[in-house]
């Protein structure tokens, strides 16, 4: 995550699970690939503890 930029993009593998009524077949129904934008990137600082922020956008 660290050396992401803004305007790159990435894919995600996004698991679809089944409805409750199905719930006796496998959990996960099918896996869908999702692309993602990286929109900004920011810095969080909470007392000594600092990480970036990813905001993201759908592709």
């Amino acid at each position: 995550m660290e050396d992401m930029k803004v305007g790159e993009t990435f894919s995600v593998a996004v698991p679809i699970y089944r409805k409750w009524w199905q719930i006796w077949k496998p959990r996960i129904a099918t896996v869908e690939t999702r692309m993602f934008r990286v929109k900004a990137i920011t810095r969080v600082t909470d007392g000594d503890i600092s990480w970036p922020r990813v905001e993201v956008e759908k592709d």
